[in-house]
């Protein structure tokens, strides 16, 4: 699993290192850091950020942070957040045409930083995933924000981090958790298998058992009633078996 990515754009270098520190300490990854419009661009581009924390007034620069957000939602949909120490309704009037996650003023504390960063990645998760199925299903929200081909997972000291659907292997139910198994590590959380699926629900993460979801691009063989990935040996039911086949299908049509 990765660190969740965030981009910093802020003009004072103590401000921006400060802001850095306590970010590293909350559990989240720099992917890069700016202090104006082209340099923002590049760093956005080449490590697409998951949020980015966005000062407005940028000093003697031509273009401010609200000018910025506009050109990063033309290249891709990600959480801003406003941290400013603008609070004027012209500039408040200006930021909302952005759409912004949250708009903090400075100096934000840190548990108001954390808040905002997981209300963002919470609020942003529902629009990718936002069918009634998966708003309405009991799931574990708390412990899951889904994206598109990944998901963030809250660990056990509450930091999130990315897991990427390719990285799936299997998925098994553990009574009242489920077990994550991924090519390189393994996670727990509290859910089932049905709360699971209806957060992420991706093609390549098919039901073959009443405790097992797999994933379809990780099988190297299929016996029947056997699932082989890698080591592992996954049951597959008969239940289960037409559909897992089905969608195998579906997948190479494609």
């Amino acid at each position: 699993m990765s660190l969740m990515k965030i981009l910093i754009v802020e003009d004072e270098l103590l401000v921006a290192e400060n802001l850095k520190e306590r970010l590293v300490d909350l559990g989240y990854l720099i992917s890069g850091q700016a202090d104006n419009l082209p340099d923002a661009l590049r760093a956005f581009k080449k490590m697409l950020p998951d949020i980015v924390l966005l000062d407005i007034d940028l000093g003697e620069n031509k273009a401010d942070g609200i000018d910025i957000a506009h050109e990063f939602n033309k290249i891709h949909s990600v959480p801003i957040i406003y941290l400013t120490a603008l609070t004027n309704q012209t500039t408040i009037e200006r930021a909302k045409e952005t759409k912004p996650a949250a708009y903090l003023i400075k100096p934000a504390r840190p548990s108001q930083l954390r808040a905002a960063l997981e209300v963002a990645l919470f609020n942003f998760s529902q629009q990718i995933i936002p069918t009634p199925s998966a708003r309405n299903h009991k799931s574990p929200a708390a412990n899951i924000y889904p994206l598109e081909d990944a998901f963030f997972l809250r660990d056990i000291k509450r930091v999130l981090r990315k897991v990427l659907v390719a990285d799936i292997l299997y998925v098994e139910a553990k009574s009242s958790a489920i077990e994550i198994n991924l090519s390189n590590s393994t996670e727990f959380i509290y859910a089932n298998l049905s709360s699971f699926q209806n957060q992420i629900p991706h093609s390549h993460l098919v039901r073959c058992h009443r405790s097992f979801v797999i994933n379809l691009s990780k099988i190297d063989a299929i016996d029947e009633s056997v699932l082989k990935i890698g080591a592992h040996s996954i049951p597959m039911s008969k239940s289960y078996r037409d559909v897992v086949l089905a969608q195998l299908r579906l997948l190479k049509a494609d």
